[in-house]
């Protein structure tokens, strides 16, 4: 089975690999582009979340902490879903 690079599951992988090595900027933009393709992807919100306080973008991490807690609350609400 071969993946597509630029498919979300791909760049929050990359991302995470990104962020293993130390290369936070590079992980922030695999992030973006992830939720931009999947904007009810709880751990990759989480992840960016994380990411952008990490970078001290304080205002960006108050928002993606904001729809990790939306997503989680719909997630409660409505059952188990893709994550």
């Amino acid at each position: 089975m071969l993946l597509n690079a630029d498919s979300a599951p791909a760049l929050y992988a990359m991302a995470l690999v990104d962020k293993a090595v130390g290369q936070t900027a590079a992980a922030v933009v695999h992030l973006e582009k992830a939720v931009a393709l999947r904007p009810d992807w709880l751990k990759a919100h989480v992840q960016l979340a994380a990411l952008y306080i990490q970078l001290h973008r304080a205002a960006d991490g108050a928002r993606e902490r904001q729809l990790v807690d939306k997503l989680t609350e719909e997630q409660r609400t409505s059952g188990p879903g893709k994550d």
